[in-house]
């Protein structure tokens, strides 16, 4: 067995420790010390006691085949902690709080992405978007167009380009291409509403076919679903729509989202 002890009152102290086949036992005591831990074990059992008070640290730890026994005590510091598993997902503990918002009905232009519709800031999680989505005059759905094609994009921490993106005609394909397939399957050029149960991620509970165009396609007036998104973000997130028919569109959303604990 190892023991290392090392007291670093007023410098900068870099440990790289690599241990194969070896069972090591490395007790840090800082004080007005910037450090930085990488360690790769592999094989070896490791008990890493930190006591760390008013520093800041960066512990980077990589294990391998390993069992780890990491005992922690901190005072009045701010720490962000991700464990990834050895399959490389990351490991969550608790869960967020619940809240709903809804946005009401939006025009989103032919051809154009929409401002924000939903737009939040800290940490938490987006759980699911329900949204209805319509073409033309509520009344006779004219002008039609087909809003298969259209798209909600989820931005994630100030990115400018979305990290999760997902079209009505995928959205139904996730609960298994329902209603698609009742409406090719019929066939006819007159007006009929199409419904289907929800999977466990969501999909589309409901259309309106306008006009049958091909065994490929058809067009849709009116469109109702639950996307079961479960994005994570860290210190925002920002929910647009994207139309690129050439026809003006309306949709209603509704949104389920959480902060997590001290993440408002």
């Amino acid at each position: 067995m190892i023991t290392m002890s090392r007291d670093a009152p007023d410098y900068t102290l870099l440990s790289d420790v690599e241990i194969t086949g070896t069972e090591i036992m490395v007790a840090v005591d800082l004080q007005g010390a910037t450090v930085a831990m990488p360690i790769d074990v592999q094989g070896a059992t490791i008990a890493l006691p930190v006591d760390i008070q008013g520093q800041t640290i960066n512990l980077d730890v990589n294990l391998v085949a390993s069992e780890v026994t990491i005992d922690v005590s901190i005072k009045a510091q701010e720490v962000n902690v991700k464990i990834i598993t050895p399959s490389g997902i990351p490991v969550y503990i608790g869960t967020s709080f619940v809240n709903k918002t809804e946005t009401g009905v939006t025009i989103v232009n032919a051809g154009s992405e929409s401002g924000s519709l939903l737009n939040l800031t800290g940490r938490g999680r987006l759980i699911s978007i329900a949204f209805w989505l319509r073409t033309g005059d509520p009344d006779n759905d004219s002008p039609r167009s087909d809003l298969m094609d259209n798209e909600i994009r989820i931005y994630v921490d100030g990115s400018s380009t979305p990290q999760v993106t997902i079209t009505m005609e995928e959205l139904d394909r996730l609960n298994g291409h329902q209603i698609w397939g009742q409406a090719i399957n019929a066939g006819a050029s007159t007006p009929k509403n199409y419904t289907a149960p929800l999977g466990p991620r969501g999909g589309l509970g409901f259309v309106q076919k306008a006009t049958y165009i091909t065994v490929d396609g058809f067009q849709a007036t009116r469109v109702c679903g639950l996307y079961k998104c479960d994005v994570e973000f860290t210190t925002g997130l920002v929910v647009k729509w994207y139309n690129p028919d050439s026809v003006n569109l309306s949709v209603s959303l509704v949104f389920e989202y959480g902060h997590y604990p001290g993440g408002e």
